[in-house]
């Protein structure tokens, strides 16, 4: 049996974990550092890989966080520009003089 697997898209204006901006500026730190020293070193082109390597798997590791907040992002830049129009959320209240 297959699960239904909800992805959880955060909401408009919603910020990134911070856990997930530790993890891309730990990861991208890293990968500046070993990418300077391995352009500048003789020989060292090896390190330069190794700190990709190593800012990549940062991104794969919060990829979830990141297209969740892409996401957010996009739609709220379609509320903006009118292309989506959110309607308005029913009230299941019985006794709302102004639902259909």
């Amino acid at each position: 049996m297959a699960k239904n697997k909800e992805s959880k898209e955060l909401k408009p204006g919603e910020p990134l974990k911070q856990s997930t901006v530790i993890v891309l500026s730990v990861t991208g730190g890293l990968f500046l550092i070993l990418l300077y020293a391995g352009l500048t070193v003789d020989g060292a082109w090896a390190m330069a890989l190794v700190g990709a390597a190593f800012f990549l798997l940062g991104i794969l590791c919060t990829l979830p966080n990141i297209l969740g907040f892409m996401r957010g992002k996009k739609r709220e830049h379609l509320i903006k520009t009118g292309k989506l129009v959110e309607s308005p959320k029913k009230s299941f209240n019985p006794h709302s003089r102004f639902d259909d």
